[in-house]
């Protein structure tokens, strides 16, 4: 599932729970790019809690 728009970290952590989450098989893997509300303590605790990991991908600059 891929979201398009733009929310902060507590819309971000809702739609996690109650849109995303809810969809996941079992012990799925998330990843994620270093946003930093992806990178807050709250996703990761309630990913991880749900039996799920979390893989960010590492930045990378244009120039």
């Amino acid at each position: 599932m891929i979201f398009t728009g733009s929310l902060d970290a507590k819309g971000f952590e809702a739609w996690l729970t109650t849109q995303l989450s809810p969809t996941l098989e079992e012990r799925s893997v998330l990843i994620m790019e270093n946003a930093p509300i992806h990178r807050k303590r709250q996703i990761k605790d309630l990913t991880r809690a749900a039996g799920h990991e979390v893989i960010f991908c590492q930045s990378t600059r244009l120039t």
